[in-house]
């Protein structure tokens, strides 16, 4: 059988889906995706998988939030929709891993530590899982990260 899956063109480290399960041959096509790094062809607006590094999701949180908290909403008028973390939770919750503390300004807040910042990044994943409602799975590395996307391509392509 095969699958055709569509690649966002900014998708900076692409998977590769070298290894599909047996039985199934996989077909890239690399084109700008309006939401997510990764579709069905022909299902582009029906469904997605939007793919997050551990720095990326601390760096879409920290600097791009807003328009991340967009993405997501529009992600919503999808059948199928998800968000894939290459790291476990308890790794979001300790925090990046390049922090640098911050000074605390005269008279300002106190700078949140590393591990109370992977604790309000952690927050606001379990927010935007509630409302827009887009769930998020966390895998232990990249490797396990893409063989649970192509096994989900698999699976939503017999749901759209």
């Amino acid at each position: 059988m095969k699958l055709h899956v569509v690649i966002d063109t900014r998708e900076k480290l692409p998977y590769t889906f070298e290894r599909p399960p047996k039985g199934w041959t996989v077909e890239i096509t690399h084109k700008k995706l309006d939401v997510g790094d990764y579709a069905l062809l022909g299902f582009e607006d029906r469904a997605c998988v939007e793919r997050k590094s551990k720095a990326d999701l601390f760096g879409t949180v920290g600097r791009r939030c807003e328009q991340f908290s967009k993405r997501l909403i529009s992600m919503t008028s999808m059948a199928r929709a998800c968000v894939v973390v290459e790291s476990p939770r308890e790794s979001i919750l300790k925090g990046p891993d390049y922090y640098i503390e911050k000074v605390q300004k005269p008279g300002g807040p106190k700078p949140l530590t590393k591990e109370k910042y992977g604790a309000k990044v952690y927050n606001t994943i379990i927010g935007w899982a509630v409302k827009p409602g887009i769930p998020f799975y966390f895998f232990r590395n990249r490797k396990q990260a893409e063989t649970w996307v192509i096994r989900y391509l698999i699976k939503m392509g017999g749901a759209v």
